[in-house]
């Protein structure tokens, strides 16, 4: 079969940034909402869907508003977790949605 793009490993000592969407997300959003990274240095994003009612995803997107590769975004049913390799991000401010639920499920990345 084919994997596709191959992702980026995740290095282990690497800083962490975990986002939930908890059950009902599809309603009350992602939690937190509000996320700080380091900027300029590479992060693991972990983002754990605990939500068995739908499916969710997560994006991310740089200021001006073009999608950050951070690998397989391809939405998943909950409970589950993925760890994606974030690449060093230069201070600022990034959107972050689930394409599923884009008007509820929608926050800010600060690189600090």
């Amino acid at each position: 079969g084919s994997s596709g793009a191959p992702s980026a490993s995740i290095d282990p000592k690497a800083p962490v940034v975990t986002v939930t969407a908890p059950d009902g997300a599809a309603i009350n959003g992602f939690d937190p909402n509000t996320l700080d990274a380091p900027a300029d240095k590479p992060f693991t994003l972990v983002f754990d869907n605990q939500d068995s009612t739908a499916p969710h995803n997560f994006l991310l997107k740089d200021p001006s508003g073009a999608a950050v590769s951070i690998g397989d975004t391809a939405p998943f049913s909950g409970p589950a977790k993925k760890s994606y390799a974030a690449p060093a991000l230069a201070g600022g401010k990034y959107s972050f949605l689930c394409a599923v639920h884009p008007t509820t499920m929608t926050g800010t990345l600060t690189a600090k």
